[in-house]
């Protein structure tokens, strides 16, 4: 019986999308610093140098890293209205749009922070600010406000803010009552602040209360987007 012989699997082209995604799963697994050409290169099973033909540096990969969740960002909120009726609901799908922003963020941990070193927006992320203009303008914003409303939003507009404090709490919860108590004699009232803190909901390891970072978020988009619609109504100007 003559044996069959199979024909070589075909081996998938190389895109720069594929290389984009494959550069996005490697900095998911290992942070951004370990996204390099020869690490992308062998999550797709080719050598580094393959890669030049889709991107043309380091730089390159990194600013295509941004484009790649960005462009995640978007999908997460394709479903939204692009518009809205003058004054009405604009409030509804901006906060929608910033918080599938964040959903992307959490899922990329390493975005914000390269997005922050990167400094000048790509087109991808001055895409997705046009996409919010326009439903500012939608709702009968003026140049103005529009322009403050960026400024206001911040980062947040992109689903991430930058703490005031670090967040890590300290592995040793007697170490962080030390801490507290000696504040409590030098600046009593950020003392109190965190007092208050420490009365919240307590985390499993360390058995000390924190901040909910997820509700942080929402409470200052909140706050930011209140404000916001209370200037559109009153037709503010600067």
């Amino acid at each position: 019986m003559t044996e069959q012989v199979r024909p070589a699997a075909r081996r998938v082209p190389l895109t720069r999308e594929r290389v984009l995604r494959a550069a996005v799963d490697v900095a998911d697994a290992r942070g951004v610093e370990g996204v390099t050409m020869r690490a992308v290169g062998e999550a797709l099973g080719v050598e580094g140098m393959a890669l030049y033909r889709h991107v043309a540096n380091k730089d390159e990969l990194l600013d295509g890293l941004i484009e790649t969740v960005i462009a995640e960002v978007r999908g997460e909120t394709a479903s939204l209205p692009a518009t809205v009726a003058h004054g009405e609901g604009w409030r509804a799908v901006l906060r929608a749009r910033l918080l599938g922003a964040r959903a992307a963020m959490l899922r990329h941990p390493w975005a914000p922070g390269l997005i922050a070193a990167r400094g000048t927006p790509g087109a991808s992320t001055l895409t997705w600010y046009e996409d919010l203009c326009g439903v500012l303008f939608a709702a009968g914003f003026s140049d103005d406000l529009v322009h403050h409303a960026l400024h206001a939003l911040g980062t947040r507009a992109l689903g991430f803010h930058l703490e005031l404090f670090a967040a890590d709490a300290p592995a040793d919860p007697d170490a962080a009552l030390d801490a507290t108590r000696e504040l409590t004699t030098t600046m009593p009232s950020l003392a109190r602040v965190v007092a208050a803190v420490a009365r919240g909901p307590h985390d499993p390891v360390t058995g000390l209360g924190g901040c909910d970072d997820d509700a942080e978020f929402e409470f200052g988009l909140d706050v930011v987007l209140d404000g916001l619609e209370a200037r559109r109504a009153a037709s503010w100007t600067a």
